[in-house]
């Protein structure tokens, strides 16, 4: 598949993205905030594998991993270009209840992202590629153009913010 796909054999990129789609999707839409944003994502990534796959020089193993990171990148680019305002404050927020609801344990991870995808864009960016990804926040932060403790703040707060919604959710349970 991967020959076929450098040698521009249409069969070879059919079967490449009929493979790789649901998953690639499944990245794209952590980072997007609809089907639609994340489709075009899909797309972009698609068009700069088969611009770039003919630099691919390492073994099939690898390319579930390349394709990853290319969709990422892809879905960065865009949320970058839509920013108009990229401060954000660095003091930390300190969470001083002690209680673990139960309710953790019964949610499933379509109901943690539905979560995530209710956050602000920059918070859930930053919460995937940390919590999800496993960036680095000198990473994180060289990615989307922010400073290492923002990208820490931009977490604390995301996370709290993830947490407030547990919260609320438990409490209409009750």
């Amino acid at each position: 598949m991967i020959i076929g796909c450098k040698n521009n054999d249409r069969k070879a990129q059919k079967a490449f993205v009929d493979h790789f789609s649901k998953y690639l999707f499944a990245i794209s839409k952590r980072y997007m905030r609809d089907d639609e944003e994340a489709k075009d994502v899909l797309q972009d990534s698609f068009v700069s594998i088969f611009n770039n796959i003919a630099e691919f020089r390492s073994d099939a193993q690898a390319l579930k991993s390349w394709t990853r990171q290319i969709t990422i990148n892809s879905a960065l680019q865009r949320i970058r270009k839509s920013y108009r305002d990229k401060e954000i404050m660095t003091d930390t927020i300190v969470d001083d209840r002690n209680e673990s609801p139960e309710i953790y344990g019964k949610m499933g991870a379509e109901e943690i992202m539905v979560l995530i995808n209710q956050l602000p864009q920059m918070y859930s960016q930053v919460f995937n590629m940390y919590v999800i990804d496993g960036y680095s926040h000198k990473e994180i932060s060289d990615m989307i153009g922010v400073q290492e403790s923002s990208s820490r703040a931009i977490l604390t707060r995301a996370k709290k913010m993830i947490r407030d919604k547990i919260f609320e959710i438990q409490k209409m349970a009750i």
